[in-house]
C-alpha cells in the first residue's frame, strides 16, 4: 500500500508540482499543530489506496503504513476533518 502510495505521490510531485502547490493552499486554522501540506498529502495518499473514510485512514495512519508520505506525524481523524473544512482550495486548479 505505501509502495503505490508513495509512487503516486512521487509522480505527482514530478509532473504537476503537487507539493508546491499544495504548500501554497491557505490554511484558515488558527493554532495549527500540522502542516496542511503533510495531512493532505495523506489524505491523497489514502484515496489513492481505496481507504474510504478517516477514521480508516486514522488506523492506517497509527500503524505506520504512510510514514513516508509527508510529515511522520500521526493525526487523528478529527484533525484531518478539520483540517479540509477552511482551506482556500482554488490554488490547485
Amino acid at each position: 500500500m505505501l509502495n503505490l502510495a508513495t509512487r503516486f505521490i512521487n509522480y505527482c510531485n514530478k509532473v504537476y508540482a503537487l507539493d508546491q502547490r499544495l504548500s501554497q493552499v491557505k490554511d484558515g486554522r488558527k493554532t495549527a499543530q500540522y502542516s496542511l501540506p503533510s495531512l493532505l498529502m495523506k489524505m491523497i495518499s489514502g484515496i489513492v489506496t481505496g481507504i474510504r473514510s478517516f477514521n480508516q485512514l486514522e488506523e492506517t495512519v497509527n500503524h505506520g503504513i504512510f510514514d513516508g508520505i509527508g510529515d511522520p506525524d500521526r493525526p487523528t481523524a478529527d484533525t484531518k476533518r478539520w483540517s479540509v473544512g477552511d482551506p482556500e482550495l482554488d490554488v490547485l486548479n
